[in-house]
């Protein structure tokens, strides 16, 4: 049957309500000129031209679910959420949660941007050049507003992180809702207004594992006709990473001369801890709950360049990202325990029962992040899916860690010390039981305390 309808261009009428804005205006907004011009015209090549009638959908209802999570089936949700974890590469387009396109999608750009926070190179966030696919079915009710809810909270993030969409590419399949994003590039994009030689022309790209990135002939060109200054120093990024995603031996020493360091994790975002959309949601069949409200792009800045500096430095020894499973996920990750090869065999069966051969244990302590949030439920805290880091940081640098993270307000969280670890060890979980109004209390007798002393 012939499309009436343009998934980019048509006016969307959602829930009854006229939208202001289509994906197509919304789209522009963040993209370069040039790369917009390119796109639009393979857009309209495709046959999309003449389809003026409006999208009319509504927002699907979810499935009301009477479920409680179990504060004593932790390892048993970690095991199960590793099983279920995807073996593709993450730069590969993955199914949007229709009934939580809008957390679904900010995590899913969070995620790609942190993939950028351990590579060698040097560059900001607003270098970075990205790449966005939606493959989607537009013959389910409910679709579309999914649709437009995805590309309205892509092109927001993308547009307040400073960052720029510069390759796009909408796909219509049947029985598919799916949205990717990736990092194609980098580039000082103050110019970018000027053509040069074409949208796919970037400054420092993406190079292998090594490399000489030189700057780009165009932006040489404007420097020499006074259009730019010169740069002091390349932007560059290379796929190898400056720091492993594995705990590695720590160079810091403790009082007893024992080598000594720190895996303190950083969220990058605000938000409340919520489970919906989660992999954890997803592997229990509970979809009921609503997603973490991922809304302070200027937050996730400051903590992306600070971070990124210290990985530049050489003063994160190993991290992670923190996404998609949350925080014990990737605890598990950097322990090694999410390694692919490991899925399919029964190394994760100790998991379950917390009974992993080897008598070394790491314990993670959840009790800041507890009263920090006044949240007593650690299931939230160890599976809510907010966009962060964990990262790896001898004992001698922690000061001046803690003075970089402190000068841009930014607050992180110490949960554990890995030691002398050898092998991949018993995860042990410390959480407070000083939450909900008792922590409010306590915090405000603490002040008043220290008000008192001189």
């Amino acid at each position: 049957m012939e499309r009436k309808t343009d998934i980019l261009f048509s006016e969307y009428i959602i829930d009854g309500t006229a939208m202001d804005s289509t994906p197509g205006d919304m789209l522009k907004e963040c993209m370069p000129e040039e790369c917009w011009k390119e796109f639009i015209a393979q857009w309209h090549t495709a046959g999309n031209e003449g389809c003026s009638e409006p999208v009319i959908d509504e927002t699907a209802d979810r499935i009301p679910v009477n479920f409680r999570y179990d504060c004593g089936k932790i390892y048993e949700y970690l095991s199960r959420i590793i099983r279920a974890l995807p073996h593709t590469d993450h730069d590969a387009p993955e199914t949007i949660d229709l009934d939580h396109p809008f957390s679904s999608t900010r995590l899913s750009i969070a995620e790609t941007i942190l993939g950028t926070i351990w590579k060698e190179g040097h560059f900001r966030i607003s270098n970075l050049n990205i790449s966005a696919e939606w493959i989607w079915d537009t013959s389910r009710l409910g679709n579309m507003a999914a649709f437009y809810t995805s590309v309205e909270a892509a092109t927001g993030y993308i547009y307040e992180l400073g960052t720029k969409l510069a390759g796009l590419e909408i796909r219509y399949a049947e029985g598919r809702c799916e949205a990717g994003f990736r990092i194609t590039g980098v580039k000082d994009w103050l110019p970018f207004h000027d053509s040069g030689s074409g949208c796919r022309n970037t400054d420092g790209i993406i190079l292998p594992d090594d490399g000489d990135p030189d700057i780009s002939d165009t932006e040489s060109r404007l420097a020499e006709s006074g259009s730019i200054s010169a740069p002091a120093e390349k932007t560059y990024l290379w796929n190898s990473r400056k720091c492993p995603d594995r705990i590695v031996r720590p160079y810091g020493t403790d009082r007893n001369g024992a080598e000594s360091s720190r895996l303190i994790y950083i969220p990058f975002d605000t938000c409340q801890h919520k489970l919906g959309g989660s992999c954890l949601a997803e592997v229990l069949g509970n979809g009921n709950e609503n997603g973490p409200e991922i809304m302070d792009p200027d937050y996730f800045i400051d903590c992306f360049e600070v971070v990124r500096e210290l990985v530049e430095d050489g003063i994160v020894q190993s991290g992670v990202t923190v996404g998609k499973g949350g925080l014990l996920t990737a605890v598990a990750g950097i322990l090694g325990y999410t390694d692919t090869e490991d899925r399919s065999t029964d190394s994760l069966s100790g998991i379950e029962d917390n009974e992993l051969d080897g008598t070394e244990e790491i314990e993670i302590d959840i009790s800041g992040l507890e009263q920090a949030y006044i949240e007593t439920d650690s299931v939230r805290i160890l599976f809510a899916e907010i966009p962060g880091v964990l990262i790896q940081i001898a004992d001698t640098d922690y000061d001046y860690v803690d003075s970089q993270l402190l000068l841009q307000d930014i607050a992180y969280y110490p949960i554990a010390r890995p030691g002398q670890l050898s092998g991949k060890p018993r995860i042990r979980l410390s959480s407070s039981s000083r939450t909900g109004l008792f922590s409010i209390l306590a915090a405000l007798m603490d002040g008043q305390s220290s008000e008192g002393e001189d």
